[in-house]
């Protein structure tokens, strides 16, 4: 199981959440997703998520579309998660 937790700073969690709706990762084969937020402000969010295949969560996190997605959903920071999943693998024994 590779599981990749993913922390944002959203402008609006409503608006965020509309769009994380139409683009989560349970559609790109993950085997759970979990959003929590953080209880002192609720416009951080945590996203936790975990695939069978690290070729899965690379195709999610390098996905174009994704970044467009998490733009549209006024996250306030967007990482390159691709580089840093496929990083991770290379320093990392998994």
């Amino acid at each position: 199981m590779f599981v990749l937790s993913i922390k944002h700073k959203v402008r609006n969690y409503d608006s965020w959440k509309a769009v994380y709706d139409t683009f989560p990762p349970t559609a790109a084969g993950a085997t759970f997703a979990h959003v929590n937020r953080s209880t002192n402000d609720p416009n951080d969010v945590l996203v936790v998520a975990g695939w069978n295949s690290l070729k899965d969560a690379q195709a999610f996190t390098a996905n174009p579309q994704l970044g467009q997605a998490m733009k549209n959903a006024g996250v306030d920071m967007i990482f390159d998660f691709g580089t840093l999943i496929a990083h991770l693998a290379k320093t990392r024994s998994l």
